[in-house]
């Protein structure tokens, strides 16, 4: 599992992504597509990468406003401004599939200097196999 998986789970993982709370979030994604979120995060028969895979298709065709109003998550906040941006672009990125937004969050991770890459982990559990 990459470290993207683990912390991440996509922006919409709430127990991952939130500053935001439940009703914060009804006030950004519109409540069809929260449902859809979470149907897909409560199916027991869907690996983490597809629940990932499906939540990414429901999210890139939001419009950017939607997009532009969710927080990175926790793990991200920690970064200077530059690198939030950077994580940003990736993660909200409407033309990668879900596997190279992984795989360039991977990249962009093990990029980072050793201080801020400790800030993140410091923030998150993750295992990188």
């Amino acid at each position: 599992m990459t470290f993207y998986q683990v912390i991440c789970f996509m922006v919409i993982s709430m127990a991952i992504a939130a500053p935001l709370n439940e009703s914060e979030m009804k006030q950004i994604i519109p409540a069809d597509v929260l449902a859809k979120l979470t149907s897909i995060q409560k199916q027991d028969s869907l690996s983490g990468m597809e629940k990932q895979q499906q939540i990414n298709s429901i999210m890139m065709v939001l419009p950017q406003s939607i997009l532009d109003k969710l927080p990175l998550p926790k793990a991200f906040q920690v970064l200077p401004q530059a690198a939030q941006k950077q994580a940003r672009e990736i993660i909200f990125n409407k033309t990668m599939s879900q596997g190279e937004k992984n795989a360039a969050l991977d990249k962009f991770v093990a990029a980072l200097p050793p201080a801020q890459a400790k800030l993140m982990t410091e923030d998150a559990t993750y295992s990188k196999h």
